[in-house]
């Protein structure tokens, strides 16, 4: 079991889901807030990758969050400690007792 306090959650994120709207040329992207929770964010690790011929600096986070039904690797959290939207790239029961969420997500730029 890991322990965790809710006096660890010092950090408030935006939690975002995209739901494409219709355009004239197919679909654009819409990110509608799914909620806004207090969380705890700890930067994982970082660097930077040639990726098709794009220099791209990365950022990964663990972000610890009370469980939130209905939370999908396909949103992202939006956070004041890194100016770019954090996608979530992994979600999980941290304890398997449906109490605390662990979520890993990826940041990044490409210049």
């Amino acid at each position: 079991m890991v322990r965790i306090s809710t006096a660890q959650l010092r950090h408030r994120v935006r939690i975002e889901r995209n739901l494409p709207v219709r355009s004239g040329t197919g679909f654009t992207d819409s990110w509608t807030e799914v909620d806004t929770v207090f969380a705890n964010v700890e930067a994982a690790s970082g660097g930077e990758a040639l990726a098709q011929g794009v220099q791209r600096s990365t950022r990964f986070h663990r972000v610890t969050i009370r469980f939130l039904s209905g939370l999908l690797p396909t949103d992202r959290i939006i956070w004041d400690g890194d100016p770019d939207p954090m996608h979530i790239r992994t979600v999980s029961d941290r304890d398997g007792d449906r109490r605390w969420h662990l979520i890993t997500t990826e940041a990044g730029t490409a210049n």
